[in-house]
């Protein structure tokens, strides 16, 4: 959705299509990865923030964002990877 309007019809067509491949994979993760991943990339929050919302540990926390980014890395395109990257 960020980069629809961004550039010419095709590309946003093909960049909606990444986006969505982004969501899937994401829905697949374990589920304690998932949230610890959304509360991080998607809602912008702390480790501390997160480490105390889920009574983990920060490196907890750490370490499951590192799994998931690997996980996503593993299952994603470079391509779709990258636009990941813009929001970590």
């Amino acid at each position: 959705e960020i980069l629809i309007g961004l550039v010419g019809s095709e590309m946003c067509i093909r960049d909606s299509t990444r986006i969505d491949q982004l969501y899937k994979a994401v829905d697949r993760l374990p589920d304690r990865t998932r949230e610890v991943f959304k509360r991080i990339v998607l809602d912008g929050k702390r480790h501390k923030e997160v480490a105390e919302e889920f009574e983990i540990s920060v490196t907890t926390v750490k370490t499951l964002l590192a799994r998931a980014l690997a996980a996503l890395r593993a299952e994603l395109s470079e391509k779709t990877y990258s636009i990941l990257l813009l929001f970590v």
